[in-house]
């Protein structure tokens, strides 16, 4: 008997994005510091993984992928906020280990936080709105 996967497709394209969105926020923080991240790309890559890693495992244990989390606006936020604020403290957890070099001061977790969130959010609602047509096509 061969079993089969059924792999959802939107759910890889909302993760791969939702990576990408993380990705640019923490580049524009870098270039807004005077990190000159084209030319020390290093740099960004460790300061972007600890909340890769935490947005990998928090992400889809929080129900980021969900149905319900991409078509309703009320489970889109509540469920983004979440992720993200869990996310956040358990990057700045990963962030302050001897794998990766960097502190997370109270002040730069909440930041990340907020602007984390006024990226995040506006992207997921777009995928609600995209969503909510498709469905009543």
């Amino acid at each position: 008997m061969v079993r089969r996967t059924v792999v959802d497709r939107v759910a890889i394209g909302l993760f791969l994005g939702d990576l990408v969105v993380i990705f640019t926020v923490f580049s524009l923080g870098l270039i807004i510091h005077g990190v000159p991240i084209f030319h020390r790309p290093e740099y960004l890559l460790v300061t972007v993984a600890p909340f890769a890693l935490a947005w990998m495992l928090i992400g889809p244990t929080t129900g980021m992928y969900r149905r319900s989390t991409r078509t309703d606006p009320r489970w889109a936020v509540g469920r983004t906020v979440l992720a993200w604020t869990t996310t956040c403290m358990l990057g700045s957890i990963i962030r302050h280990t001897t794998l990766f070099r960097g502190d997370s001061p109270l002040i730069f977790v909440v930041v990340t936080i907020v602007v984390g969130l006024t990226v995040l959010l506006p992207w997921r609602l777009g995928v609600v709105l995209i969503a909510g047509s498709q469905a009543t096509e």
